[in-house]
């Protein structure tokens, strides 16, 4: 069915929204003040756009003046086909009449941040753009025209609206047919070119929108169809987080058994303990886990990778069974969440211990690792772990370091390899709304850090402070790795302007290589490597953005 609304329906329809949800905001783009006309592709530089209480990330290329993820627009071309008329919305103007909207070149997912913390999506008003639009009545160069010569191609193009919550992104879709051919009565078969609602309400709360673009016509590069879609008038009802006082992330909410672990089998992605998230990646082919796992094992004496969920100091924290262990085979996080989610906190400190699986490496050696202090005790190794914050996307220069075993002294009385709980006060980094862990070691070969990259934490302390006024961060994938599995080669198309830093580290946390990714095509060549799984890290100007790799 044809969905088409005339411009009284949405007039009616923005007044009825303005009186029956006063608690709603509107993000309608207005305060752009463009000119009938004229757009923003993100030219100047800023990295994105805000409008209310959302902000709309944006890549510009300035060596080819091209653009992605998000523009602002008041033109009203609805004629001209092609990639120059991108910034044009085949409805001629923003939705219920006004004269701008956004528009979005999806070709990767792209999200839209909430700057004020988690809310609740009520709806959006969605078209396509001139270009897609066009494309898809008319073919062009390098797309079908829907239908095909006959008219009878089941072609479509949807667009799928998912949230992010936590940094987890939901299994809830919204989904939206921005054209439809696949009825088997020709009549019945649309573009939209009006500006049509959708409704979002089921999505429940959010701190992002990621939307996705997919389509009937694809080759060998993916799909044809021109991935670009518009929105406006977007509607939410914001719930600011609240300030409290100092809280606590103890893992005891996960009620495990004594011996018991949590590794992300689940497949849900991390853990929440006190308003915090631990991302997990977990590849069930291999049943491996990397970033963060829960547990209350009490293992002290059994060495090697199959007891790599025990903490050497037998239980958690203070007397408590639960505590958390991390698989830091590049730097990992943790993030607020829950009620402070999009806000900033000073983390006051946290307790740290070794692993039993690193903890008996370095004290009795294994096949890959030394035993610390050499045959002769006087070899000056170590185990380091350093503390940094994040802030609105950016790594603090401050960091706070801890020796989770030290052997440099020239007193060989005076090595050590801790093996009780910690506390190190963190107080010194700051407001944060994430911490970055990371391992060194004196113990290195030729592919990185031969030391087990495991260590365990508990009983984090922080004083939540509210949102952040920053909206620099932007929490979206800029990447993708094909094949993977893959056999003597993947390829990173690498989405994002930036250059960034490609590293693949081995399951026991060695660096076994590094690349330098450009914006485009990236390929990798794995030939060297032996079958396994392997964790792929890729480092910009946001953070680490991880993914597993298998090789076969």
């Amino acid at each position: 069915m044809k969905q088409t609304f005339t411009l009284l329906v949405l007039l009616f329809l923005a007044t009825l929204f303005a009186f029956t949800l006063n608690a709603q905001a509107i993000v309608d783009f207005e305060n752009f003040d463009l000119p009938v006309g004229e757009s923003l592709n993100g030219s100047d530089g800023s990295g994105g756009f805000t409008s209310g209480a959302l902000f709309f990330p944006n890549s510009y290329n300035p060596d080819f003046q091209s653009w992605s993820n998000w523009g602002i627009s008041a033109q009203t071309d609805t004629e001209t086909p092609g990639f120059m008329n991108d910034l044009s919305s085949i409805a001629g103007t923003g939705a219920a009449g006004t004269a701008t909207y956004a528009v979005s070149a999806t070709f990767s997912p792209t999200v839209i941040k909430a700057t004020d913390g988690p809310t609740t999506f009520e709806g959006i008003y969605v078209t396509n753009n001139t270009y897609a639009a066009l494309s898809m009545e008319q073919g062009d160069a390098f797309a079908k025209k829907f239908g095909g010569e006959t008219g009878d191609d089941a072609d479509f193009f949807l667009l799928t609206i998912q949230k992010y919550l936590n940094g987890e992104l939901s299994s809830e879709v919204v989904q939206f047919f921005l054209a439809d051919y696949r009825s088997e009565d020709n009549n019945q078969d649309y573009i939209i070119k009006d500006w049509t609602y959708v409704d979002l309400s089921g999505l429940g709360m959010a701190d992002s929108l990621s939307f996705s673009l997919s389509s009937s016509d694809n080759g060998q590069f993916g799909m044809n169809t021109p991935a670009y879609f518009c929105v406006d008038q977007i509607s939410f009802s914001p719930q600011v987080p609240t300030t409290s006082d100092s809280e606590k992330a103890d893992f005891e909410n996960f009620n495990l058994a004594i011996g018991e672990s949590l590794n992300g089998s689940d497949g849900n992605g991390g853990f929440t303990s006190g308003n915090l998230f631990f991302p997990n990646s977990y590849n069930p082919d291999f049943q491996s886990w990397s970033n963060w796992g829960i547990s209350a094992k009490t293992d002290t004496t059994t060495p090697g990778f199959m007891n790599d969920l025990s903490a050497i100091a037998g239980g958690g924290a203070e007397g408590t069974p639960t505590y958390a262990v991390s698989a830091a085979f590049s730097p990992t996080q943790i993030k607020l969440a829950g009620e402070n989610a999009g806000g900033s906190a000073v983390f006051e400190g946290i307790y740290v211990t070794n692993s039993t699986y690193a903890a008996l490496s370095m004290e009795q050696g294994d096949a890959f690792a030394k035993k610390f202090g050499g045959e002769t005790g006087d070899d000056a190794d170590f185990f380091l772990l350093t503390i940094q914050k994040y802030l609105d996307g950016e790594l603090g220069s401050e960091s706070v370091q801890f020796f989770l075993a030290d052997y440099r002294s020239e007193d060989n009385s005076q090595d050590y390899i801790i093996k009780d709980w910690t506390y190190i006060d963190l107080s010194a980094l700051g407001a944060a709304d994430s911490l970055s862990f990371s391992l060194s070691s004196s113990d290195n070969g030729q592919f990185g850090m031969n030391t087990p990259a495991y260590f365990c934490v508990d009983q984090i302390s922080f004083s939540a402070q509210g949102p952040s006024t920053s909206v620099k961060e932007v929490f979206t994938k800029s990447f993708e790795l094909f094949p993977n599995p893959a056999a003597t080669y993947t390829t990173i198309q690498w989405s994002a302007d930036k250059v960034a830093t490609a590293a693949i580290y081995s399951m026991s946390g060695q660096q076994v290589q590094t690349n330098r990714l450009q914006n485009g095509y990236n390929e990798i060549n794995l030939s060297f490597l032996p079958a396994g799984i392997y964790s792929i890290r890729i480092l910009d100007h946001v953070g680490w953005q991880p993914q597993l790799l298998v090789m076969k």
